[in-house]
């Protein structure tokens, strides 16, 4: 690695740096506010509430690390420009591509960090927070984490659910519905929650009991099942399109056994979201790659707009990136085109306008 190379470096992992704690910062603040509320309601202590933000970490990481990376390789590309530094560097005879180099390496390496959260601390994660919220060991493989949010008068409940869609003015349809409390388990395919009365509707429950020492005592099943249990969703619900869509409780490997069960089974709905789920689990991490060679190029053509540009067009690309990795996983869904083919088409075309613009600087 030549000198150039660990100046461009050095300016990248300082703006990233800041962004990375500015963004996970963020994120946590308001994850302070749920638990803290929820902790309040059941008497809580401060060691409690630093144990739920601290296994929600590798959950915040994940979502981080790609706005991180786009900040860092934006203001670090404004800043080299702007002070006609990056002129300098390219009056040494290098070409733009092998200047960004730094910047490409760096998002590979971070990709891989997002790889590693995303597929062996984030699944810890989840089952510590789990068993934090009072699931026995042996119930933890009964559930995978969507979104989650608490109910009842106290806040006794836990409610995990992955999709959700309003059906009227006060009615929600909702899926793969899990009610938990400390002895008693509750899960159902389908549910309907009635906002006005606080019920739950739950269509082919089975409900698990437990005793005190986490032993299942009783296992039953109901086709109909009404609990009441007013919940709040007011913290789950803006976050669905966002983190349902990337972080799940289950490995590539756990994903990719689940969807080879499921073809064997004939469940070919459930082995395209298990197969979906899978590759988008690598398509997130990989943006932190795409962002670190998409940004310097366009922030090469903005730099005359000021350091605000570009702080806005990291802003702008992770928008632009994170929204079409969501369109495309409703495409994959809808079995149209081959999940691998989704999970990484966005990659392809950010990666080509990057060598595009590359190309025109140049």
């Amino acid at each position: 690695m030549t000198l150039c190379d660990r100046y461009v470096l050095r300016e990248f992992l300082q703006a990233f740096l800041v962004g990375l704690l500015t963004s996970m910062l963020l994120v946590i603040a308001l994850r302070f506010q749920q638990v803290a509320t929820q902790l309040a309601r059941e008497s809580g202590v401060f060691s409690q509430l630093f144990t739920q933000i601290l296994w929600d970490l590798p959950n915040v990481l994940e979502m981080a690390l790609p706005v991180a990376t786009a900040l860092g390789a934006a203001l670090a590309t404004n800043r080299l420009t702007r002070d006609n530094e990056l002129t300098v560097l390219r009056g040494t005879g290098k070409p733009l591509v092998r200047l960004f180099l730094p910047f490409g390496i760096a998002g590979l390496l971070l990709a891989g960090a997002g790889l590693y959260t995303a597929n062996t601390l984030q699944p810890q994660a989840v089952k510590k927070n789990q068993e934090f919220a009072g699931m026995q060991p042996s119930t933890l493989g009964a559930v995978e984490a969507g979104q989650a949010t608490r109910g009842g008068a106290n806040g006794e409940w836990l409610v995990q659910f992955e999709r959700g869609q309003k059906k009227g003015e006060s009615l929600w349809g909702l899926s793969t519905v899990s009610l938990l409390q400390k002895q008693r388990i509750l899960l159902a395919p389908e549910a309907t929650y009635e906002g006005s009365s606080g019920r739950w509707t739950l269509q082919n429950a089975t409900e698990h009991r437990y005793d005190a020492y986490g032993k299942l005592v009783a296992q039953l099943a109901h086709p109909s099942l009404v609990v009441d249990a007013r919940t709040d969703f007011s913290g789950a619900l803006p976050f669905w399109s966002l983190q349902q869509s990337f972080q799940t409780a289950l490995s590539f490997t756990d994903l990719t056994k689940a969807a080879e069960i499921a073809r064997r089974k004939g469940d070919r709905r459930k082995a395209l979201e298990y197969e979906t789920g899978r590759w988008f689990k690598l398509a997130l991490s990989g943006m932190c790659f795409v962002f670190a060679l998409c940004a310097p190029p366009l922030c090469v053509r903005f730099s005359k707009a000021g350091s605000f540009a570009g702080v806005l067009l990291s802003v702008i690309i992770v928008f632009v990136g994170w929204n079409t990795v969501l369109l495309m996983k409703s495409v994959a869904l809808s079995g149209w085109v081959p999940p691998v083919v989704c999970a990484f088409s966005t990659h392809a075309l950010f990666i080509l306008v990057a060598l595009l613009l590359l190309a025109r600087s140049d």
